[in-house]
């Protein structure tokens, strides 16, 4: 994968940030206590009224690390090492920007080429996207919940949501109708066929079915509804976002009636 797509997409570098306010090395982050340390530095940054709002923003953040593995995986046929004990956690702000942000360290960056054989590939990818979501982001995730007091089934919730918004665009820029259906089966297959046992869970929380609402902007179209509450309203002067699960119908057609007029204006 080139850098700039690492970086800008998925939040990925290959060199610590200087200018770190927390970091940690994966296998330190996976430790409740030492992620209690990174988003309690966090909270106060997105003017968080709740630890657990901290946690919903973090779980955000570390799905970029999954949808890089899907990225690479379909896109590439590759598979990049983010075990834990190659990743390093670093909270920062840069200089004259007014928010915080989260940067994954890959310091010895290493992909593995995926088979070109039909089954061999089948056996390369369930080992991979296992390995992945069970030693790295299951351990995250649990450590994360664990420590802001948030249902760790809230936090894979967000996944499936970011998914398909992203995955529409990869197969938008697909080069190839073999890869588009790559990118279709691939996401099939971690859906619907990937133990829930990888995930810690009754359930793989990326079988989720999706639910469409109104567009407000047009509403002869439709757009996706969250599959989980992000917990925005939990932060300083925020509401309910307009594709947020927890509204009634009701309070979302006032939304989008306000969105609409501050469009207007």
């Amino acid at each position: 994968m080139e850098v700039n797509q690492l970086a800008e997409h998925f939040s990925i570098h290959l060199q610590k940030k200087e200018n770190a306010i927390v970091s940690l090395s994966g296998k330190e982050a996976q430790h409740t206590g030492n992620m209690n340390a990174l988003l309690e530095a966090y909270a106060p940054l997105i003017k968080a009224q709740e630890p657990k709002a901290a946690v919903a923003y973090f779980g955000s953040w570390l799905s970029s690390l999954a949808l890089c593995l899907q990225y690479a995986l379909s896109m590439e046929n590759k598979a990049p090492d983010l075990s834990l004990s190659k990743l390093a956690i670093q909270l920062y702000r840069e200089d004259g920007q007014d928010y915080s942000s989260f940067a994954f360290v890959v310091e010895n960056w290493k992909e593995v080429d995926g088979p070109s054989e039909e089954a061999e590939r089948a056996s390369w990818r369930k080992e991979t996207l296992s390995r992945f979501y069970a030693e790295t982001m299951r351990p995250l995730l649990e450590a994360a919940a664990q420590a802001g007091g948030h249902d760790v089934g809230q936090l894979w919730g967000q996944l499936p949501t970011k998914f398909n918004y992203y995955l529409e665009h990869f197969s938008d820029a697909a080069p190839s109708c073999a890869i588009r259906q790559r990118i279709s089966a691939d996401y099939d297959y971690l859906k619907s066929e990937l133990s829930p046992d990888v995930f810690g869970r009754k359930k793989n929380p990326f079988d989720v079915k999706i639910r469409y609402i109104p567009d407000w902007r047009d509403e002869s179209k439709q757009v996706r509804q969250k599959n989980v509450c992000c917990l925005y309203y939990l932060t300083e002067g925020a509401h309910y976002c307009y594709t947020c699960p927890r509204m009634k119908e009701s309070e979302r057609a006032v939304i989008a009636e306000e969105l609409r007029s501050s469009q207007a204006n």
